[in-house]
């Protein structure tokens, strides 16, 4: 009986990855700053709520303003600088990637090529090889960030008030719960 090899994307990337670490490092930084503006903006939105239903428009709404622009403006700056970053670091790897392919191509035995026509090897080159692009351009640093600063902020809530962290879990779990049901219903 045959037994399955896991496979891991970023293991058996892990090689092509290493020289860009920093870059790739670099921009799941920023995409977290990114992600905590966005969120700052809306927590400074909350406190323009809470003032326009108390009926005061004071100095301290004005100043909320100011800082939900201010964080959106740094949401948008952190957001495509990470970008431009892991896109530089992405391309450089497959570029590392098709040359490794190209060096294989060297050495496999002539029948290969008989077997295999032009188009499996093209398909291979280019959109084999294209497609790990949206994994380390944006799933990469977007995740990634969306994934850290939530669990940060959860971990904050924690120390703040447990009990009140508790109560947030439960609605959170019960949403995706809900929108499990909702999903499956129409499935």
């Amino acid at each position: 009986m045959k037994t399955e090899k896991n496979y891991s994307f970023f293991k058996e990337m892990k090689e092509f990855i290493k020289p860009y670490k920093k870059k790739y490092f670099l921009s799941v930084i920023l995409s977290s700053f990114s992600v905590l503006c966005e969120l700052l903006s809306y927590s400074f939105v909350g406190i323009i709520a809470a003032n326009i239903f108390r009926g005061t428009g004071d100095k301290n709404t004005l100043i909320a303003l100011i800082l939900v622009i201010i964080c959106k403006t740094a949401n948008v700056i952190f957001l495509n600088f990470s970008t431009l970053i892991s896109h530089k670091a992405a391309y450089l790897t497959l570029k590392d990637i098709r040359c490794a392919v190209c060096d294989k191509f060297i050495r496999v035995p002539m029948g290969y090529f008989d077997k295999n026509f032009s188009g499996k090897l093209k398909t291979i080159m280019t959109d084999r090889i294209e497609d790990v692009e949206k994994t380390l351009a944006h799933l990469l640093p977007e995740m990634t960030a969306n994934l850290i600063i939530p669990a940060a902020m959860i971990i904050w809530l924690s120390i703040i008030n447990i009990k009140l962290t508790g109560i947030i879990m439960l609605w959170i779990i019960n949403g995706i719960y809900k929108g499990l049901e909702i999903f499956n219903e129409f499935n």
